[in-house]
């Protein structure tokens, strides 16, 4: 395994060529990789709404029912007045959950 290694790597060093073509397979194949990496994290961050070009009707409906009630999309922009008046702010002593 390791001779082949070396003669693969020393037609590529002599042929200019080949030297080229190696380095666009490498590229490409890197290319695809980082491309399959990033739609995994696409489904992996949002997969609701992968799925709402399947579903009609009351099921749509309730799809953004569960993200509204589970903070999976939150409008608030960075220029929203409710923004605004909360940045800065600490929260440390508030408690939002308590058995």
């Amino acid at each position: 395994m390791k001779e082949i290694a070396i003669k693969i790597l020393i037609q590529l060093s002599i042929s200019e060529e080949k030297r080229k073509k190696a380095l666009i397979f490498i590229v490409s194949l890197v290319t695809g990789l980082l491309i399959l990496i990033a739609f995994f994290l696409y489904l992996i961050t949002s997969p609701l709404d992968m799925f709402k070009e399947f579903i009609f009707g009351d099921e749509i409906i309730a799809i953004e029912q569960f993200q509204k009630d589970y903070g999976y999309n939150q409008s608030i922009g960075i220029y929203d007045k409710d923004y605004i008046e909360a940045e800065g702010q600490e929260y440390v002593d508030i408690v939002i959950y308590s058995e």
